[in-house]
């Protein structure tokens, strides 16, 4: 509305030059002949410039890595993948719709806590074990007290936590065929996975740390973009506004 405003606006203001023009030296009216021609070409220029300013916003990619005063920071990868950083660093997929930054938070693979299992020789026929060492993702140091929980499909739960090398044992009935398994600790995200019981087995946890993965999986963050271009972003999320400056690449 701003844009035909001003438009209008401008056309009110090249119209008036249509008319005749009076000569101080000269009481006899002057038709502007080639001028009327020039002008109306400036004002087609003008608009068409406007039009194009309007719209380049909307055509405009962001890339690289434009950052504000105190660290806050967002690394543009791609057309919809950024590095978001401040006290912690964490990826999002974005998409821009209607001027607004849309970020949604979803975990790199390298970031998300697994398991690996391996089966070994059963001592007991009638029963099976299961051996569990919970460690950290990131430094492969072992948790001790690590919380292990194992629930059978019939929601029989056992608890238990690891030792002082991080391991935790179960042993279970033969008539279960898998076991939903809880593994969490203190600063860390719960984990939880679905593990076959058939054989007796090794199973190592890898736990990811809250600073390795601050923001949880799901979470959307919007932004209104105020101002984009390849020097600069303008970002409001409620009554904050931050100013971002493109850093260059060294």
């Amino acid at each position: 509305m701003r844009a035909v405003w001003f438009i209008g606006k401008f056309e009110l203001l090249l119209n008036c030059t249509k008319y005749p023009n009076y000569s101080p030296k000269s009481r006899t009216p002057q038709q502007p002949h080639h001028v009327s021609s020039h002008l109306m070409t400036k004002k087609i220029l003008t608009i068409l410039l406007l039009l194009t300013s309007i719209n380049s916003f909307s055509q405009f990619n962001l890339r690289g890595k434009f950052c504000g005063p105190v660290g806050f920071c967002l690394d543009f990868k791609n057309d919809s993948l950024l590095e978001f950083r401040s006290a912690y660093t964490a990826f999002a997929k974005y998409k821009i719709d209607n001027k607004k930054l849309i970020l949604f938070f979803e975990t790199e693979d390298s970031l998300r806590s697994t398991f690996t299992a391996n089966d070994t020789q059963c001592i007991d026929n009638e029963s099976i074990s299961l051996t569990f060492l919970v460690k950290d993702k990131m430094t492969n140091e072992e948790i001790p007290l690590a919380l292990v929980l194992i629930k059978s499909k019939l929601n029989d739960t056992i608890v238990t936590r690891t030792d002082i090398n991080g391991i935790a044992k179960f042993t279970v009935s033969t008539k279960q065929d898998e076991y939903e398994v809880y593994s969490s600790y203190i600063g860390y995200r719960q984990f939880i996975f679905k593990l076959k019981s058939e054989n007796c087995k090794n199973v190592t946890v890898n736990l990811v740390n809250y600073t390795d993965n601050p923001i949880e999986d799901g979470t959307i963050w919007e932004y209104e973009i105020l101002k984009a271009d390849r020097k600069k972003l303008v970002l409001r999320q409620g009554e904050s506004i931050g100013i971002l400056s493109r850093k260059k690449i060294k």
